[in-house]
């Protein structure tokens, strides 16, 4: 959680110390998107859950074979369960808004993170949640 706000603080400082110059920064953290590290994120829980079902802690690993299809798909339904939409974000949709913070349309967009769609986890192991940071040089075109 800790570098997540490191980043946060980082995005807002470097906007508000390159602002003179023409240079936006924002940053967007698309939370969990289709893809393989779906898959492994809804594993990592259901193991997790098992794990604290059986009463093993969480210092020990399971092996591949420990999740059965059903629980993965029972924790697959409880992840979901905790996005507002009920369905996962694309690439293609991510990237649409960082096409979006980088075109004139954004002109006035800096130090703004675009947050992700937290999903309670059961376990330490939270998702892993990334950051994009990015910095675009912005002249502003004089109105006509």
């Amino acid at each position: 959680v800790a570098s997540k706000h490191a980043v946060v603080g980082m995005t807002k400082t470097a906007a508000k110390d390159l602002a003179p110059h023409g240079i936006r920064v924002c940053a967007v953290s698309p939370g969990l998107l289709e893809g393989r590290m779906w898959a492994t994120q809804v594993k990592g829980q259901a193991q997790c859950r098992k794990q604290l079902e059986l009463g093993t802690g969480l210092h020990k690993e399971l092996g591949a074979e420990a999740v059965s299809e059903e629980e993965f798909s029972v924790q697959e339904k409880r992840m979901l369960g905790g996005v507002p939409l009920g369905w996962l974000g694309r690439p293609d949709e991510v990237a649409s808004v960082v096409v979006f913070l980088c075109s004139n349309e954004a002109s006035y967009l800096t130090g703004t993170v675009i947050p992700e769609y937290k999903i309670l986890c059961d376990c330490a192991r939270g998702s892993s949640l990334c950051f994009r940071l990015f910095a675009t040089r912005h002249q502003r075109v004089p109105d006509e």
